[in-house]
């Protein structure tokens, strides 16, 4: 029921992250996460408090395949750029992976595709 109520709430954050957040480093993605909560509280559109976009996109079953099956490292900032790559088909995907947790994963959830990294 709850879910229901913050339905459209949430999908503005959602929609304003894909489309917006994709090329921004994990404490920018937040702070601007929060400024849209605050708008929303303004205009009293019911969102869920604790919006998650890789939560709202990924269902359990799903997060659990791509950490077992696929190797993906259990980190969030992770799953968020692998949402913005599947959303944001119309534009180069950016993963933020300053530690290089994630090219296994890319590698067999992307097979075929070019990696590029800074400087290339």
């Amino acid at each position: 029921q709850r879910r229901l109520q913050c339905l459209v709430g949430d999908a503005l954050l959602s929609a304003a992250a894909t489309e917006l957040l994709g090329t921004y480093g994990p404490q920018h993605r937040e702070e601007l996460l929060e400024h849209w909560k605050e708008v929303l509280e303004r205009l009293s559109i019911p969102h869920s408090k604790d919006f998650d976009l890789a939560s709202y996109w990924i269902v359990p079953t799903a997060r659990y395949r791509l950490h077992t099956e696929l190797a993906l490292p259990k980190d969030i900032h992770l799953e968020e750029s692998l949402v913005f790559a599947c959303l944001q088909t119309s534009k180069w995907p950016v993963f933020y992976d300053p530690d290089h947790l994630a090219p296994g994963f890319l590698q067999k959830f992307f097979p075929g595709a070019v990696r590029l990294t800074m400087g290339s």
